[in-house]
């Protein structure tokens, strides 16, 4: 295999001596720098040329020869060359730095042990694609795959919206990078990891190998009015959040009942916050900001009515903004208008409040509502 001057992911093969005087491999041959090539094109071409003598509807379709079976089912057939040694260009991939201990060492070691296959189909955007063989890791893929646990398999099938093999590469990162729980009660949050991080990927045009990272699989394939096609839907998608995934048919156990289907993280803060507003506006009501926060919830709740993703977003922000100026006035008016006795009432009413609060505010947050235990 040459890798030689082409992109990561691609090889060249060079005939051997023993090669040269196939009868089966002679007339795919191309000359090259005093080299024999084996030309994908060439190749793939005379396999399904051999394939139409015994079904005659037989096309070319990538590295496959695609054809209907005797049984009348539409079948694949791939020709590659199997590579017992795995290639230099994939050794990073070996010592990957790996926060969740996945894959695990015996996994890596089973599937360096196995190699790759090389697939008769070129870089399209190489001036020599006819020459260019892909390097395929689709074996190993299936060892990960079967190495999912039902959570991180239910993301994997959850593929009939998008194109599955992006899904998975993005399922793969999730797994290995993120910190996330892989269980079914919080599935909705990581299906929603994956998502955003393929939007980043669509947004940016480059979806990396999970093998080698220096492969753009979105090269010649989604750029453009397609990457922005593809982000809007992916943005429309993510805007519907738990509503959308209902209408999924393999979900569909989870759809008559409703306390069953997990919530996305974003759809819990949301909820979070408005609890914590609800709770602020039955405060006494001598306090002046009792107002402000009581028509604050409302707009935050006609926020969260909204199909649009941002303003689900924005509403969470805004009551986090509130908490943060509210406290310290709750903490001045009960100092200044309030008996000893109403004060100390007072006072213990405000601390679901700032229980609350302290669950999901940020350090100013938590510095503000300190302040009011110790003052």
């Amino acid at each position: 295999m040459d890798t030689d001057n082409i992109k990561p992911g691609f090889v060249k093969l060079v005939c051997s001596d023993k090669l040269k005087y196939h009868e089966k491999y002679t007339e795919a041959m191309v000359e090259k720098n005093d080299s024999l090539i084996l030309s994908s094109l060439l190749f793939r071409d005379q396999r399904v040329d051999e394939m139409r003598k015994s079904f005659t509807d037989t096309i070319a379709h990538g590295p496959c020869a695609t054809y209907v079976s005797e049984w009348n089912v539409e079948t694949d057939s791939v020709f590659c060359f199997s590579c017992k040694t795995w290639p230099r260009v994939a050794t990073e991939w070996i010592a990957r730095v790996r926060i969740n201990n996945w894959p695990s060492p015996d996994l890596i070691s089973d599937i360096v042990c196995d190699g790759c296959l090389v697939v008769p189909i070129g870089n399209p955007n190489s001036g020599e694609s006819h020459m260019d063989w892909r390097l395929s890791f689709s074996l190993a893929e299936k060892k990960l795959v079967h190495s999912f646990n039902y959570t991180q398999f239910l993301c994997y099938e959850v593929n009939d919206l998008l194109c599955s093999y992006f899904l998975k590469t993005t399922l793969f990162f999730c797994i290995e990078e993120e910190n996330i729980i892989w269980n079914k009660e919080n599935f909705f949050g990581c299906f929603w990891t994956c998502i955003r991080r393929l939007m980043k990927w669509v947004s940016d045009e480059y979806c990396p190998n999970y093998f080698i990272k220096e492969n753009n699989m979105f090269e010649g394939r989604i750029y453009g009015r397609k990457s922005k096609m593809l982000l809007d839907f992916l943005s429309n998608l993510y805007s519907e959040g738990v509503d959308s995934m209902r209408r999924i048919p393999l979900l569909s156990n989870l759809r008559h009942n409703p306390a069953t289907i997990p919530m996305a993280i974003e759809e819990r803060e949301c909820r979070c916050d408005l609890q914590l507003l609800e709770t602020s506006s039955k405060l006494d009501p001598q306090f002046r900001w009792r107002r402000r926060i009581k028509l604050l919830l409302n707009i935050c709740k006609e926020m969260q009515q909204s199909t649009n993703g941002i303003m689900k977003t924005t509403s969470t922000f805004m009551s986090y903004g509130v908490v943060c100026r509210t406290v310290p006035f709750l903490y001045f008016d009960i100092h200044t208008n309030s008996t000893n006795k109403t004060r100390y009432i007072q006072i213990q009413s405000l601390k679901q409040f700032i229980q609350q609060n302290c669950m999901f505010g940020d350090v100013c947050t938590e510095s503000c509502c300190s302040l009011l235990y110790f003052i």
